[in-house]
């Protein structure tokens, strides 16, 4: 019984240690329902030469990266025609347009994108809309699959725009969004995405405008080294906002690519940064500190108590 009872409060120990501990970032990859996700990227797709701009406004698209020359970049698959090409993200506007709009759900799971219930909001759509552009993200490239290490770790580095911008992933039926980036948070926020994985989100903007969000291609690679490259989206969003103005856009205050994960945001102490780190790691001591605390106890008057048994024996035979 003792052994029972003790491996038992070690495992929920263990469960409980584990549930604190592990962190990392978002795993970002959609059920393989759509049949329209099930492609093949090839090493001979062409790649546009850097200067050549585009408009993309419908159809597919992804993002991802991409090495060229032995350097990673960070592109986008632009598979509105026949033949895929791959456009440098500089070269690129994404324009939403207002057939994209739609009223905010009523209930309180879709508050992190900044807008109330029924409220106006523009969203690049997670499943294939007509005449809206649909934009995703794959990790499929030859020379990604051949090179990098398990995966890629995407980040979002801020957004800048009239209102605010979110990207969630939604399972369908009741499940609840899975929120990957919020321009709310001003923390970097990082998801991760497999090898040959081929993944669309829904992005939604609160209000027309000019929008440029900042994302960040980390790669680690099997030889041991990495490699990254940030990149600026340019959103055009709304019929009545200009794509030459999203293309001339330039990004204000300090550029993205300086930032790193230890970049939180300036109204937080650094004090306040460690006591996230240092809370679930004391809760989980003092769970395991209890459980050991109170098993040492159950030992101690388990003894006690044979002992006493083993007295009044004696004392009988006596």
């Amino acid at each position: 019984m003792l052994n029972r009872r003790f491996t038992g409060a070690c495992l929920v120990t263990a469960m409980l240690t584990t549930s604190l501990f592990t962190t990392g970032p978002a795993v970002a990859q959609a059920p393989l329902t759509d049949p329209k996700l099930a492609q093949v990227v090839t090493a001979g797709e062409s790649i546009a030469s850097l200067g050549t701009p585009a408009v993309l406004d419908h159809g597919h698209a992804d993002l991802g990266p991409v090495k060229t020359d032995n350097n990673l970049d960070f592109l986008v698959r632009d598979d509105s025609a026949e033949t895929p090409t791959w456009r440098h993200l500089e070269d690129v506007v994404f324009q939403v347009h207002d057939r994209a709009q739609l009223a905010l759900p009523e209930g309180k799971e879709f508050n992190f994108t900044g807008a109330r219930p029924g409220d106006p909001v523009w969203v690049v759509p997670q499943t294939e809309a007509q005449g809206v552009v649909w934009l995703g993200w794959n990790t499929q490239h030859p020379s990604i699959t051949t090179a990098a290490d398990r995966g890629v770790t995407l980040e979002f580095l801020g957004a800048q725009g009239p209102g605010k911008f979110s990207l969630f992933l939604q399972a369908g039926g009741f499940a609840q969004p899975q929120v990957l980036w919020n321009s709310e948070n001003p923390n970097v926020q990082q998801m991760w995405a497999e090898l040959n994985t081929h993944t669309h989100a829904n992005w939604v903007f609160t209000q027309p405008g000019v929008y440029q969000v900042a994302v960040r291609a980390r790669v680690k690679q099997l030889d041991g080294s990495a490699s990254e490259s940030t990149k600026i989206l340019k959103f055009a969003v709304g019929d009545g906002t200009s794509t030459a103005e999203a293309a001339t856009a330039q990004w204000a205050g300090t550029p993205p690519e300086q930032r790193t994960t230890a970049d939180q945001t300036s109204q937080e102490k650094p004090a306040q940064q460690s006591n996230r780190v240092l809370v679930p790691i004391a809760v989980g001591l003092g769970v395991l500190a209890v459980v050991l605390i109170g098993a040492s106890v159950w030992l101690r008057r388990s003894a006690q108590s044979r002992r006493q048994q083993a007295t009044r024996r004696v004392s009988g035979a006596k």
